[in-house]
């Protein structure tokens, strides 16, 4: 059985970078510079809601359509493999 968690998974980087790129709520912290500005450890990236699945996630409601969609998927392949 194919699950939506699976369907997802296939895609997973894509839907990150969907989700998370470009995020009003997204908090950056820069890397360490040198003495002259010049980056020596990359930025790094904070959600105080780390994943779109928690509610308080303004992309939550486009986050439960998407995996609506993934179960519809998931399902349809079940289907299509039983056949």
């Amino acid at each position: 059985m194919i699950t939506a968690e699976e369907v997802i998974g296939a895609v997973v980087e894509d839907v990150e970078e969907l989700f998370c790129e470009g995020c009003p709520e997204l908090q950056r912290f820069r890397g360490a510079r040198d003495s002259i500005g010049i980056q020596e450890e990359p930025d790094s990236f904070s959600c105080p809601y780390e994943h779109p699945e928690n509610l308080g996630c303004v992309k939550h409601g486009i986050y439960i359509t998407l995996m609506t969609g993934a179960e519809m998927m998931a399902e349809a392949m079940d289907d299509a493999r039983e056949e």
